[in-house]
Order: structure tokens, then C-alpha cells, then sequence
């Protein structure tokens, strides 16, 4: 096929892309976390890659935006 080096790249790409977000997107979590705190990272990383606006899936969760939200604690 005469696109097959072209798709190969393509697919590379988007590999290459893939690994990029996965290593940004890592959150670790220790004994310093609490239930709201995580819940909070999970819910603010939805937003950011579902964009922020939509009322989907999450619309029946509670919203955690009423709260201050919380810091983690330095050692």
C-alpha cells in the first residue's frame, strides 16, 4: 500500500502524544490524602480532559466547586 509509511508515522505520533499526556497526568497519592482531596484531583482532571463545561456523567455527582478547596500538606 502506498499510505502505509504515512499511517505508520501518523500512528507514531499518536503514540508518542499518548506518552507525553500519560506522563503529565500522573498524580500520586500518598498517606497525606484524604477521601475529599482525591476526589477533588479526579474531578478536576475529568474537567480538564472532558472539557470543563459539559453537563455529562458527572452532572449527578455533588459538586466539590462550594468548598474551598483543600491543599496538600507539606512536610
Amino acid at each position: 500500500m502506498e499510505n502505509e509509511p504515512a499511517r505508520t508515522e501518523k500512528v507514531q505520533a499518536q503514540g508518542e502524544e499518548l506518552e507525553a499526556i500519560k506522563e503529565m497526568l500522573k498524580i500520586k497519592i500518598d498517606g497525606d490524602w484524604d477521601e475529599e482531596m482525591i476526589g477533588t484531583a479526579f474531578d478536576n482532571l475529568e474537567a480538564l480532559l472532558c472539557g470543563g463545561g459539559s453537563e455529562g456523567a458527572s452532572s449527578n455527582r455533588p459538586k466539590r466547586g462550594a468548598q474551598p478547596q483543600r491543599r496538600r500538606r507539606r512536610r
